[in-house]
């Protein structure tokens, strides 16, 4: 009970946080030029760089802060640039000219935008990656040779300095704008701490066939109460006096793929300028599921609940049509195999995989999205090619879960073929455990999802490969776990043989998670007669309930086996 009290006092200062004005967050080095190929100069807050972005060996990923690590979930300790940043409603341009840091270089000078004509989502050019940036808050982070001359900017300076935009998340010149909400109906939230509620609506326009969602926008009626909300296609229409309003699961065998979500941070259901999310009869999408997760920290009662969706579509058909679940690399929400030990800063589940599918089929890359609760610290994403180049793909090594905004791949003009691999990592921080944590939908358990936004919608390609957790050093680099956690040598490693399934290319649920063959349990730190002995243990304290196992924390660290038996009592029946 003292944890749990604890665990709800943690949350709601973070809750509180995010209703005030939310620093720090890690979106924020994409609302500026070269926001995260700064090289890192200060001792605190370095992060690991990757070579396919352009990076030194360390970068500065908290450029607004003091330090380079940036702000944490209730730190406010801004640099000049970061107030300078703040003051101008994050807007670039209205910062780009000012010269935060009184070093005689504008902020755009230093980063690699002297003419001030970038704009988010621009392709960069190649004056901006040839340069080293440097830090537009420090003083004594400092290159001359970046001064340039203004009225270059009028000649060729401005031609070489000026940028691509790709708009995302945006409506076409000439694109008829329609807009549609989604309004949950007088819902009063439980006064539990966490509950998931299914609500349904039509799609009500019939004046064409199909339509493209161009993007989302999530009304938040009850801002502290409101986790995150998944959203699903249906193939048939509710009843009219159904819509809007809780409905059971029984009446939503129709509404079972996933076309989007919603968390803190994020824009539901994102596109970019060719492409949109394919909606309407002639899409065999009728109506829409909203899986809603709310989260009553303090068991108020008679709070009254109208949050939504509003959804920007056209008729005007673009070129392609979006998965944003093209390719999945990890979906891990109901696993009671892996858990996350208490009093662990760098935690990891990682997983590496060989893309496989039918001969001569790849996919586009659009955005990579990650996703975690209130341990999620350190996010990564990494494509190695058949021909043996790597490429990062919008690691995040500053993760919040209040800024969970999918990462931008456009520019890098990406493909995915069979054969390529990917490896995706999240790394947690259970400093503030004192238990472990589940992998389940609560607010105070855990998640670990990466996965890539693709187009062509209808290409498929699968993921093949290990899952396995381990304990990352605190100046450890997350890119090489191959070599440095390979997974022969973790405690927990499973062979999920596909995307989203075990061995029998079942979901990762409670229910199929015992169909996951274990590659290794125990790794080279036990002996073959430690194994032998807790698989002994195991089936006894099985034949006796498992009941003890709860009551001996030696026995869940030192015996996983047995604790996992206890979280599945069928196995019991099995033996």
């Amino acid at each position: 009970q003292g944890y749990l009290a604890q665990e709800v006092k943690t949350m709601s200062l973070v809750h509180s946080a995010l209703l005030a004005s939310v620093q720090g967050l890690p979106h924020f080095q994409d609302l500026i030029p070269n926001g995260n190929r700064v090289p890192c100069s200060d001792s605190d807050g370095c992060s690991a760089g990757h070579a396919s972005l352009g990076q030194g060996e360390m970068v500065c990923l908290g450029l607004g802060h003091i330090s380079c690590r940036g702000g944490e979930m209730l730190d406010t300790g801004l640099g000049s640039f970061g107030s300078d940043f703040e003051d101008a409603g994050h807007d670039w341009s209205k910062v780009c000219s000012l010269d935060s840091d009184k070093d005689g270089l504008s902020n755009g000078e230093e980063l690699g935008d002297p003419c001030c004509t970038w704009k988010k989502g621009s392709v960069p050019t190649a004056l901006m990656m040839a340069m080293v940036p440097t830090h537009p808050g420090k003083k004594t982070h400092f290159n001359s040779s970046h001064r340039f001359q203004k009225a270059n900017c009028r000649t060729q300076g401005k031609a070489q300095a000026q940028h691509a935009e790709s708009s995302i998340s945006a409506f076409h010149r000439g694109e008829e704008r329609r807009a549609m909400d989604f309004r949950i109906s007088d819902y009063v939230i439980p006064c539990v701490r966490d509950s998931l509620v299914d609500f349904g609506f039509n799609f009500e326009d019939e004046t064409h066939e199909k339509f493209h969602v161009v993007f989302g926008e999530m009304l938040v009626d009850q801002q502290a109460y409101l986790h995150h909300v998944t959203i699903f296609a249906c193939t048939t229409r509710f009843p009219l006096e159904v819509l809007g309003r809780a409905l059971p699961v029984s009446s939503l065998q129709n509404c079972s793929k996933m076309i989007g979500g919603w968390n803190p941070g994020a824009t539901p259901l994102p596109t970019p300028s060719f492409a949109g999310i394919a909606i309407g009869p002639g899409a065999g999408v009728l109506g829409l599921r909203l899986n809603v997760h709310y989260m009553n920290l303090n068991a108020t009662s008679g709070v009254v609940t109208h949050d939504g969706l509003r959804l920007h579509y056209t008729p005007n058909l673009r070129a392609h049509e979006l998965n944003l679940f093209g390719v999945s690399l990890l979906q891990l929400t109901q696993d009671p195999q892996l858990r996350i030990p208490p009093g662990k800063s760098r935690f990891f589940i990682n997983r590496a995989c060989k893309l496989v599918g039918p001969p001569n089929v790849s996919t586009n890359l659009a955005f990579a999205g990650f996703h975690a609760h209130f341990l999620g610290r350190e996010m990564y994403s990494v494509v190695r090619f058949a021909n043996g180049t790597e490429q990062d793909l919008g690691s995040m090594p500053r993760w919040r879960s209040d800024s969970q905004e999918v990462r931008d791949l456009l520019s890098l003009g990406l493909q995915l073929h069979a054969g390529d691999e990917l490896q995706g990592t999240c790394v947690f921080d259970s400093t503030s455990r004192t238990t472990f944590t589940s992998l389940s939908e609560a607010a105070t358990d855990e998640m670990c999802w990466i996965y890539y936004a693709t187009w062509p919608a209808e290409a498929s390609l699968q993921c093949e490969g290990p899952i396995w957790t381990g304990q990352l050093l605190e100046t450890e680099s997350a890119y090489e776990l191959l070599k440095s956690h390979p997974p022969p040598s973790s405690r927990q490693a499973w062979n999920a043989r596909t995307t989203l399934s075990g061995d029998a290319g079942e979901p990762l649920t409670v229910e199929t998670v015992r169909k996951v063959r274990v590659i290794s349990l125990y790794g080279a730190s036990l002996t073959e007669l430690s194994t032998v002995l807790s698989a002994v243990i195991a089936v006894l304290l099985c034949v006796a309930r498992c009941w003890p196992c709860r009551l001996l924390v030696w026995v869940e660290i030192n015996f996983p086996l047995c604790c996992r038996f206890l979280q599945r009592p069928f196995f019991c029946k099995r033996l």
